[in-house]
């Protein structure tokens, strides 16, 4: 799936759950959208991406065993 960065929190919701995408391919595309765009818009103070992609990695591993924590579940 390209552009991730793209869809909307529901589609983005809806991907995750149909394994068209995972909490972890999303935050890579938002990571990098917002790195893109950083210099330009200055939206972030700070960042813990280091955090984001340990919690990515255990809301994708809950999505493969079937457990959703909520309608957004993996969205970053």
């Amino acid at each position: 799936m390209s552009n991730l960065h793209e869809l909307t929190l529901a589609q983005a919701a809806q991907a995750i759950r149909t394994r068209r995408a995972s909490a972890e391919e999303l935050l890579d595309a938002v990571i990098a959208r917002a790195n893109a765009t950083q210099k330009a818009t200055n939206a972030f103070i700070r960042s813990d991406e280091a955090t984001a992609r340990v919690q990515a990695r255990a809301l994708h591993t809950d999505a493969a065993r079937g457990h959703f924590r909520g309608a957004l579940h993996g969205v970053p």
